[in-house]
């Protein structure tokens, strides 16, 4: 005999028929694509807040590199022998303005007169971040010309062009005038290599730092060079 009244044991065998029916396949097929929708959702929302923060740290990196070439010379400690930090002066800042200055000498009168066959495009390239394009292409025409080139990429010489030492510079004024001296050693093969002196001069303004391109944010406004060769003991 049942202890259930007839209104509430229909109740409960309606509880159970509702049960019957979300237990089919189809019913379990509906909740598990559901599931599904859910998890993509969730997913999806972390990849954005991923791509987020790497966007945010990618712009904060980035104005970090551009801020380093206008803080670094007011932001310069001078240390004596003792560590101890002096005042930075104005001489201080034409110091570390000239030392960015060699960089770019360097960076630029290597790229311009250094190549094999391997490395002419590229270095091309990376010249024209560092001297206008003027005076750049008129380099490659020259070079074309003397068939340097030709010989890199047929016989396999070797152009390397190291700077050595500033010439004359005036940083009092922007543009900054200056004169340097590089030295090129072409190695053509078995025979002795061969040197030249390389008189180069130009205008340089500020410009903005591009790492590894540019690295120090300054730009040849004109630039001109000329070739002396060496003698063995020179």
């Amino acid at each position: 005999m049942s202890l259930l009244s007839p209104k509430k044991g229909a109740i409960a065998q309606g509880k159970k028929e509702d049960a019957k029916r979300f237990d089919t396949p189809v019913a379990k097929t509906i909740r598990g694509y559901d599931d599904l929708l859910e998890a993509k959702r969730s997913t999806s929302n972390t990849i954005k807040i991923a791509i987020g923060l790497c966007v945010f740290f990618g712009l904060v990196m980035i104005g970090v590199i551009v801020s380093v070439h206008v803080s670094t010379v007011n932001a310069v400690k001078v240390v004596d022998q003792n560590g101890s930090v002096l005042p930075s002066t104005l001489g201080t800042q034409e110091n570390l303005l000239t030392s960015f200055v060699e960089t770019h000498c360097a960076n630029t009168v290597y790229y311009l007169n250094t190549f094999d066959r391997l490395t002419i495009k590229e270095h091309q390239a990376r010249a024209l971040f560092l001297v206008n394009a003027d005076d750049a292409n008129r380099i490659f025409d020259q070079f074309t010309a003397q068939n340097f080139y030709a010989d890199a990429l047929t016989r396999g010489v070797v152009f390397t062009t190291k700077y050595d030492k500033l010439l004359g510079l005036d940083v009092t004024k922007e543009p900054y005038r200056v004169r340097f001296q590089s030295i090129m050693t072409v190695a053509d093969n078995d025979q002795p290599p061969v040197r030249f002196l390389v008189i180069s001069e130009g205008e340089i303004s500020n410009f903005s730092a591009q790492y590894p391109e540019n690295q120090v944010g300054l730009y040849f406004k004109n630039y001109s060079q000329e070739f002396k060769k060496l003698e063995e003991d020179e």
